[in-house]
């Protein structure tokens, strides 16, 4: 970066060079309390970024700013959160994107809660539980048309609580996907898709006869008060 420059944000990208070590010298940071994940990555092309954690203010030793996490990359690519992530604000995949969770901490605390903007998607592995706390706001179809939330392999399961922010679908390819939190649908239908099994023990609320529709062979079981 040149020197003497205000940087408002930025995002580091690797694009498998092995010189890992980036410098910026008389340059002057201010917060943007946001980090963005995959967003160079191709069609299959995965990427793991370890740990995330709250980072250090700009121009500052010791206080942290909350950060937000943004998930992208072309359609088919993933970013594997696999780790006790320990950040606090909002998570937003974004149209294209996937964020494939395979641990139960995998979108950090419960403070800022999950997004997935229409066309992107959350694949769910390895038998985990996502807390009752995160929220997750759902938007669209996913990648594909696959589903924004996936189940691919594994019983998993999403405690907290669920809105759809438009017409939505969610899907189980492997495994049982459970939703036990409450589904508030708006008015918007939610599609359930797949061949292995879906189970919403969470009250519904705000659904209408047509706001459910069940796709595939799987078996779909609604156990919570619908309203």
């Amino acid at each position: 970066f040149p020197s003497h420059d205000t940087i408002d944000s930025f995002a580091l990208y690797s694009f498998g060079d092995s010189n890992s070590n980036i410098y910026c010298k008389n340059g002057s940071l201010t917060d943007s309390s946001t980090v963005e994940l995959g967003y160079a990555l191709a069609n299959n092309a995965t990427f793991d970024p370890g740990q995330v954690r709250n980072g250090l203010a700009a121009n500052n030793t010791s206080s942290t700013t909350v950060n937000a996490v943004f998930i992208g990359g072309d359609a088919g690519s993933a970013v594997l959160l696999n780790e006790q992530n320990a950040y606090t604000g909002e998570t937003t995949i974004n149209a294209g994107a996937t964020a494939r969770a395979s641990h139960n901490e995998a979108f950090g605390t419960t403070a800022g809660g999950v997004g997935v903007t229409s066309g992107g998607a959350i694949e769910l592995t390895n038998g985990i539980t996502i807390g009752s706390l995160e929220t997750l706001t759902l938007r669209g179809t996913g990648v594909n048309s696959n589903g924004a939330l996936r189940n691919t392999s594994g019983n998993n399961t999403w405690q907290g609580n669920v809105t759809l922010g438009s017409a939505s679908s969610i899907a189980s390819d492997s495994g049982t996907l459970t939703l036990s939190g409450t589904v508030t649908h708006g008015g918007n239908r939610l599609t359930v898709l797949g061949n292995s099994d879906v189970t919403i023990s969470g009250a519904m609320s705000g659904t209408g006869s047509s706001d459910i529709l069940k796709q595939g062979s799987g078996t779909l079981t609604l156990s919570g008060d619908i309203s």
